[in-house]
């Protein structure tokens, strides 16, 4: 087997119902090997992808109270020229500088209130999904995705081992030498252990 070769989703149902309508003549438990490598593989790669996205979130969610931060800052600007103009407007002679304060106020609401939906489209938009899928399809931590796949490996091997010894005590008993037991000659013995590691495997 290859270092990067994996089983893919159509050639492992295939091979498994061929296991489940004919055990004795199914070749599963020779591509278990490779079912084993593609759960480490994808598991590898959903670390990544996990690390990455929980990195993004942390960066987005950094601009989301950046920018809310800038939009209150902004609002308060917008106020105070507000109040200059008013105070302005009470003296005759600064008319003009009173109404130049007044749209300077205008112009700065109106930015701060599209910055304001800015920020609402980034945590609609980006935030809010990035969490809810962090938190529901990527959730869990490091070598969840194999612990219970190791485990149903863990099994069949050991059970094969077992099995194989049997087998070669009895054929010693009986005067013969094995040098080795094939799946077909134990599948009916091993079935449960299979079914386990299919199960896994397609959790």
């Amino acid at each position: 087997m290859k270092p990067d070769e994996m089983i893919t989703v159509p050639d492992f149902i295939r091979e498994t119902w061929e296991d489940f309508n004919s055990p004795t003549t199914s070749t599963f438990t020779t591509k278990m090997s490779v079912c084993r490598q593609t759960v480490y593989s994808l598991e590898e790669t959903l670390d990544i992808d996990r690390s990455s996205l929980t990195k993004m979130k942390k960066s987005v969610k950094a601009l989301y109270n950046t920018g809310n931060n800038h939009v209150s800052n902004e609002a308060m600007v917008a106020e105070n020229l507000e109040r200059l103009g008013n105070i302005a407007k009470s003296r005759e002679q600064e008319l003009e500088i009173s109404a130049a304060f007044m749209k300077f106020s205008h112009v700065t609401k109106d930015l701060s209130s599209m910055m304001k939906n800015m920020m609402d489209g980034v945590n609609n938009m980006v935030l809010f999904p990035l969490d809810s899928f962090l938190k529901g399809d990527l959730k869990g931590a490091k070598g969840d995705l194999k612990k219970p796949f190791d485990k149903a490996w863990k099994d069949y091997e050991t059970k094969f081992t077992k099995t194989e010894k049997e087998k070669k005590k009895q054929a010693q008993e009986a005067g013969m030498v094995r040098a080795e037991v094939s799946g077909a000659e134990i599948a009916e013995e091993m079935e449960k252990e299979r079914k386990i590691f299919q199960l896994q495997m397609c959790e």
